[in-house]
């Protein structure tokens, strides 16, 4: 269940991140293309400086199940909002 959770939502999350961003953050909040791929590029900055750190972190409390579904929850809100 916990592989199926992470490629479902990657699944969604590339393809997200890859066209519909841009085009959402262009249209809707009036972002140059260039601005929009800086934007654009931010997910992966951070998921880079933080994913040792907090993959420390749950290697110590444990819980992935739980982290795992927390982050499919958080992308569901935050695909929500986008839609909005």
């Amino acid at each position: 269940m916990i592989v199926l959770s992470c490629v479902l939502l990657y699944c969604v999350l590339f393809p997200f991140l890859s066209n519909i961003c841009n085009l959402m953050l262009q249209e809707k909040y009036g972002y140059t293309e260039n601005q929009a791929a800086s934007a654009n590029f931010l997910p992966y900055l951070i998921s880079a400086f933080l994913s040792a750190p907090l993959g420390f972190m749950i290697d110590k409390v444990g819980k992935r199940a739980l982290v795992i579904m927390f982050s499919s929850l958080m992308m569901t809100v935050s695909m929500i909002i986008c839609m909005i």
